[in-house]
């Protein structure tokens, strides 16, 4: 968990985004991102459109 914590602040911290976000706020906002297998893919079932956009503002892609 801490090695993915420092994961989430690097990216925050490369997007300029440390100052508005926490690591832990993402966590939060992200930890109800769910997961579907469908065709023998793991896929993401869907975001919201806060989760979509602060994916979006520290440039994630989880397609």
């Amino acid at each position: 968990m801490i090695y993915n914590f420092h994961i989430i602040r690097e990216k925050l911290r490369v997007a300029e985004k440390l100052s508005k976000y926490s690591p832990m706020q993402m966590v939060k906002y992200l930890s109800h991102i769910r997961g579907v297998y469908v065709d023998g893919k793991w896929t993401h079932a869907e975001m919201t459109k806060k989760q979509t956009g602060l994916m979006a503002e520290i440039g994630w892609d989880i397609t």
